[in-house]
């Protein structure tokens, strides 16, 4: 296969139950010049079912990395997205499919890791997962029938990701954002400061989900992120000289 800008994005499938949407990922993926293949805690196997499915793409299923939690999956990853069609409570950032491929390809550009994440067929991501990702796509479909095929959903989103990379569109590539990595320290932080101040607004947890989704929506520069860390760093230390006396 030959490289292309999309050979480095990492496709990302949690907890996946049919070995057959496996391959027939592979194969969606390699046909949009995809080949990174991450598998979180598999409920199945890669039988000769998903060898079949994979068809010519036997390359990028033996090539398949596998896991046991999403965060070893993102690890090293700059952004991270989760394709999931449901709601959510939490004023999450929400894409479609073309505001994604402008994303990820803005993020590659600047020679960025990028993660697609997609969730079990069953129930899809769960909010463990979501909170992991700085951002949510969503496939539109009709509400008859709203729920796509795992490797259907992967092959839309590849499909968009190899368009836009061969034409892409004037002025659509988007600001740079604050790195996986680099929020997480953040949230970490600001977990810190929830439990010092005794903030009981709700639980802790549910809190600092909110939270979360006000900051990942803003979608923050490495430079406007650095700004809050280091007026969150100072009132910590504040707080801390201030307990000390």
């Amino acid at each position: 296969m030959s490289d292309s800008p999309l050979t480095g994005i990492r496709v990302v499938l949690v907890e996946t139950h049919y070995a057959g949407n496996i391959g027939a990922t592979a194969r969606a993926m390699k046909t949009m010049g995809l080949r990174d293949l991450w598998l979180v805690a598999p409920r199945c196997t890669l039988n000769a079912e998903a060898r079949m499915m994979a068809a010519s793409a036997q390359d990028v299923l033996q090539g398949v990395q596998q896991v046991e939690r999403l965060e070893q999956a993102l690890a090293g990853v700059d952004l991270a997205v989760a394709l999931s069609h449901r709601g959510r409570s939490a004023d999450w950032p929400v894409w479609d499919v073309e505001e994604t491929a402008d994303a990820v390809l803005g993020q590659v550009a600047r020679g960025a890791s990028v993660a697609l994440v997609f969730g079990p067929e069953p129930s899809g991501l769960r909010s463990e997962h979501l909170y992991q990702c700085q951002a949510q796509c969503r496939i539109p479909s009709h509400p008859d029938c709203s729920s796509l095929n795992l490797a259907q959903a992967v092959q839309v989103v590849s499909y968009a990701l190899y368009r836009r990379q061969a034409a892409p569109v004037a002025g659509s590539t988007p600001p740079q954002r604050a790195e996986r990595k680099a929020l997480e320290a953040f949230f970490t932080l600001l977990d810190t400061l929830l439990c010092e101040s005794d903030f009981a607004l709700a639980p802790r947890e549910k809190v600092l989900a909110r939270l979360k989704a006000i900051y990942l929506k803003a979608g923050l520069t490495p430079r406007e992120l650095g700004l809050l860390h280091g007026f969150m760093a100072s009132l910590k230390e504040k707080m801390t000289q201030k307990g000390q006396r």
